[in-house]
């Protein structure tokens, strides 16, 4: 026998059309997680590190600091240490809120205005940069 869906219900009212079981919310959510893991090639959750936005997944890739070519007399960004471990380790980047506009998600950069150097003897306090990102899940389903 199969259960109808009751439009006015909601899913876990309905329950489960397959068993007629309700459907456990913390349940719901270990699937979700399984599939993820899954459809991005993992093993487990410890292979990932969530971020909840653009600006706070690009404060953990790039280095506060600008670093001066002074023979070329430019500036450039750098990542930072503890993103090189982790890429190094392994580890998959989820952007959180707003997955669909990260542009870490959808091209693969993060920009970030960071400081640069009083040795420089600028007027300018900081500058912008932009880097390449990569190991970021953009199949995560929220």
């Amino acid at each position: 026998m199969r259960l109808r869906l009751n439009k006015v219900l909601t899913d876990t009212e309905n329950g489960d059309l397959n068993t007629g079981y309700p459907i456990d919310e913390s349940e719901r959510a270990a699937k979700r997680l399984r599939m993820n893991l899954r459809v991005n090639g993992l093993k487990s959750v410890e292979d990932v590190m969530f971020f909840d936005t653009d600006d706070e997944f690009a404060d953990f890739v790039i280095h506060p600091y600008a670093i001066i070519d002074y023979d070329k007399g430019t500036y450039y960004g750098a990542y930072s240490d503890a993103y090189k471990k982790a890429i190094a380790e392994g580890k998959k980047f989820v952007i959180a809120k707003g997955s669909f506009k990260s542009r870490a998600n959808k091209d693969g950069w993060v920009v970030k205005r960071v400081l640069l150097p009083e040795s420089l003897g600028s007027n300018r306090k900081d500058v912008c940069v932009q880097l390449k990102v990569e190991n970021v899940c953009n199949r995560w389903v929220e």
